[in-house]
């Protein structure tokens, strides 16, 4: 007796799915070298120094850096994704929108804040 009830024909995408990601993720472990290389980038080394922080302070700052950009559409959606929840009626939309306005706030407030 299967556990699973479905045609076959529908759990092949699903299955696909999942190997293909497996796949990415192996081949992602197998060559370490370009996330090495994203993670100095983000950490600020130059391709001719030593692989040590300089200062955590640095270090900080320049994932602040590297995080701001981002913030700000993904702070954009999060709004989007709150006005609709309350439009709808949603019980949880006033928690959701003070979430990502607090949370945009200190993330665009970091700058002065860490300085």
């Amino acid at each position: 007796m299967h556990f699973d009830d479905r045609p076959r024909h529908r759990r092949t995408p699903t299955l696909l799915a999942v190997l293909g990601v497996f796949l990415l993720c192996v081949v992602a472990l197998a060559t370490p070298e370009h996330a090495h290389a994203a993670l100095q980038k983000i950490a600020g080394y130059k391709k001719d120094s030593d692989s040590t922080f300089k200062t955590l302070f640095e270090y900080f700052a320049n994932l602040r850096d590297a995080i701001l950009p981002l913030s700000i559409p993904i702070g954009a959606i999060g709004l989007v994704i709150g006005g609709g929840m309350f439009l709808f009626g949603s019980h949880h939309a006033a928690r959701t929108l003070f979430g990502v306005i607090l949370g945009l706030g200190l993330i665009l407030m970091a700058p002065a804040l860490v300085a």
